[in-house]
């Protein structure tokens, strides 16, 4: 069973500054301030608390799902011993993240025809319910309507995956509005197998949902 200490103080002293030769210049701005706030401190923006949880395993696989321009998986590879593979439906990102540990591919998690963005090519013998199963950390942070997120989850549970899935932006919108979809998602999986993180991750709304034994969770 796995032991999650969460206080702001900790994650806040985590420096992702090595990561900055492969960021765009609006990660490098606040969330405040119109940007993508990599930097910003816990609670405001959830990329210190995907390093802390990256910490917690050795040699396994993260899955981060909504590649975007690649923060997300750059925040999750922060423990190099881990493999982080980052999924989105159309490859987004701008820089050259040249990381041994990340892989990026392109194409519905669900299907069996992801392609590899730098070579257009199928990757052979490896689909997405392959690389699910594989995975014992989910970062899924894709459209938020909240119709998508409850198919995900429910294939999580008809498949008896085990793991932790972190679930984004379940609150609001970046300005401020509610996400009705994604709070009706939230609020139908039963409160025995979730945390409400926010506090700890993106003022957006952030939570952890265990599929399997319950973890340790201490919020300080």
């Amino acid at each position: 069973m796995k032991t999650i200490n969460l206080k702001n103080s900790d994650l806040d002293e985590i420096s992702l500054s090595h990561f900055d030769p492969y960021l765009t210049p609006l990660y490098k701005i606040s969330c405040r301030k119109g940007g993508y706030g990599f930097y910003d401190k816990s609670g405001v923006e959830h990329y210190s608390i995907l390093a802390y949880l990256s910490t917690l395993y050795n040699n396994k696989i993260i899955l981060d799902i909504g590649t975007f321009h690649g923060g997300s998986a750059l925040a999750l590879s922060y423990n190099q011993n881990n493999k982080v593979i980052s999924v989105d439906i159309k490859y987004q990102v701008e820089t050259n993240i040249d990381l041994p540990n990340i892989e990026f591919l392109e194409g519905n998690i669900l299907s069996n025809n992801l392609i590899n963005p730098e070579t257009t090519t199928s990757i052979s013998n490896i689909n997405g319910p392959e690389l699910i199963k594989s995975a014992d950390l989910i970062l899924y942070d894709t459209i938020h309507n909240g119709i998508i997120e409850k198919e995900f989850h429910n294939y999580l549970i008809k498949t008896n995956w085990k793991g932790i899935c972190v679930w984004d932006d379940f609150k609001y919108r970046s300005n401020g509005q509610i996400r009705q979809g994604m709070q009706t998602f939230w609020n139908s999986i039963d409160n025995k197998q979730k945390v409400d993180i926010t506090e700890y991750a993106h003022w957006t709304g952030t939570g952890l949902v265990w599929y399997g034994s319950e973890p340790k969770i201490n919020l300080l």
